[in-house]
C-alpha cells in the first residue's frame, strides 16, 4: 500500500486579501478526500459530507481495507490557516481501531504540524479528538494515519477550521536581490529562488540548487520589493534542510544553522527605520520552517 504522500505541486494562491472568517474548510467545494483504499462502500468523501453520524449503518462513515500504515487524506487549493482540527470517530462498532492515529498537516509537500507534538491523547478510543492549532500554521493538506500492520481506518467526519479564504503571499515571484549570489557548478543561487513558490526541501527535491544564497562575507542580506505597500500579517520562512560538507566547517554539516541569529525587518516607503524587526534568538538551530507570528496588527511594509 501506498505512503501518505503529500502533493508535491506548490499551491496556487490567490491575488487577494483574505477573510478572517472561521468556517470548515473541509466542506469548501475544491477540498476533495482520498485513502489507501476503500472496503464497503465507506468512500474517502463521507468524511467531509458535513454529518458527524459515527453509527455505520447510516451511511456516513469511511471504511478502508485491512492494511499496514494506512491513510485518510484531505486537500485543497491554497494556503488557509488552520485553527482547529475535530476527527469525529464511528460509534456503533469499531471505536477502537482509530487507537494511536496521528493526524499531521502538509503545505506544499512539507510537513508543517503533527499531533505527536500535541498533548491530545489518541491512545484511547473516543466519541471525537479535538486539536487546537497554533495560528502560525498555515496548510493545503491534512492527513490522517493509523502506524502499524493490520490496521483499518473509519472515520465518522474530519472537521478542519480555518480561514474562510487562502491567505495571499504578498512576496510570491516579487522582485528581490542580495548581497552577492554564489556560484558553482551545480548553477545560479538566484535571490528569485527565495520567493518562486516552491517550498520543497532538497532532499525532497533531489537537488542542492533549489534555494538561495549568497557568497560567504561580512553581513549578508536577501531583500524582496514588493512594489507597493501593504499589510502583513505574519512571514514563514522555510529554511535550508540538507547535510552538506560545505556546511562542516561552521555548521557541523547541518546546513540549515547558517540562519541563526539571522534579522528579519520589514520597512515601508522612505523611511529608513524598520517598522518591524524580528531577532532570530535560537542558540543552535532556527529550525527548518520558521514561522514569525509576532507582527503587530496592521503592520503597513512594501520590501
Amino acid at each position: 500500500y501506498p505512503s501518505p504522500v503529500p502533493s508535491m505541486e506548490p499551491s496556487v494562491l490567490p491575488s487577494s486579501l483574505p477573510s478572517i472568517s472561521s468556517v470548515n474548510i473541509s466542506l469548501l467545494p475544491d477540498a476533495t478526500a482520498s485513502q489507501t483504499s476503500t472496503s464497503s462502500g465507506g468512500l474517502a468523501e463521507r468524511a467531509i459530507d458535513g454529518n458527524t453520524s459515527g453509527i455505520w449503518q447510516e451511511g456516513s462513515v469511511t471504511h478502508t481495507d485491512t492494511a499496514s500504515n494506512p491513510f485518510w487524506k484531505l486537500e485543497w487549493s491554497g494556503a488557509h490557516r488552520i485553527v482547529k482540527i475535530k476527527v469525529w470517530n464511528r460509534t456503533n462498532a469499531g471505536m477502537e481501531r482509530i487507537i494511536g492515529f496521528v493526524l499531521t498537516i502538509h503545505l506544499n509537500g512539507n510537513e508543517i504540524w503533527s499531533s505527536t507534538s500535541s498533548a491530545i491523547d489518541t491512545s484511547v478510543a473516543a466519541r471525537s479528538y479535538e486539536f487546537p492549532i497554533d495560528d502560525s500554521v498555515h496548510g493545503d493538506e491534512v492527513i490522517v494515519t493509523l502506524p502499524g500492520d493490520n490496521r483499518i481506518i473509519s472515520l465518522a467526519e474530519v472537521e478542519v477550521f480555518g480561514t474562510s479564504t487562502p491567505l495571499y503571499n504578498v512576496a510570491l515571484n516579487k522582485s528581490t536581490s542580495q548581497s552577492k549570489t554564489y556560484l558553482n557548478g551545480n548553477g545560479r543561487y538566484d535571490s528569485s529562488k527565495a520567493n518562486d513558490g516552491d517550498v520543497r526541501s532538497e532532499s525532497v527535491v533531489g537537488i542542492n540548487n533549489n534555494h538561495s544564497r549568497t557568497s560567504k562575507q561580512w553581513n549578508p542580506w536577501w531583500e524582496v520589493t514588493l512594489g507597493t505597500s501593504v499589510v502583513i500579517e505574519s512571514i514563514t520562512i522555510y529554511n535550508r534542510d540538507s547535510v552538506h560538507s560545505n556546511c562542516s566547517d561552521k555548521f557541523g554539516g547541518n546546513c540549515s544553522r547558517g540562519l541563526k541569529g539571522f534579522r528579519l525587518e520589514i520597512f515601508n516607503g522612505e523611511d529608513a527605520n524598520a517598522v518591524f524587526t524580528y531577532n532570530d534568538a535560537s542558540l543552535d538551530d532556527p529550525g527548518l520552517i520558521i514561522p514569525i507570528t509576532t507582527v503587530p496588527s496592521g503592520t503597513i511594509g512594501d520590501r
